[in-house]
């Protein structure tokens, strides 16, 4: 996504329920997505920073090392970041999912 960082898309699999090899139905994809978040819409793929939706997620710090709730962490955000529609960042407990 943003070259040099640590940031995914959430999203890892398409609604027509099948694999761009159409030997898969995307099942890990899938399950990881639903570990995130309980539904999906079309509207929610976006791949396009600055127009519609576009979910994304960090699972590592700035070396590369898996976040620790332990460790305190700072987040910037860059100077022209597409924020003037709508943006938010929320953080969840790995384990049980809460806030």
């Amino acid at each position: 996504m943003y070259a040099g960082k640590h940031w995914e898309y959430a999203v890892l699999f398409d609604l027509n329920q099948e694999s761009p090899d159409q030997k898969r139905v995307q099942f890990d994809e899938r399950s990881s997505w639903f570990y995130e978040a309980i539904g999906m819409s079309a509207g929610m793929q976006g791949r396009i920073v600055g127009f519609g939706q576009v979910y994304l997620e960090a699972s590592k710090d700035g070396a590369g090392q898996w976040l620790d709730g332990g460790r305190a962490y700072r987040m910037r955000v860059a100077a022209k970041a597409p924020v003037k529609q709508f943006w938010s960042i929320t953080l969840y407990d790995n384990l049980s999912r809460g806030p």
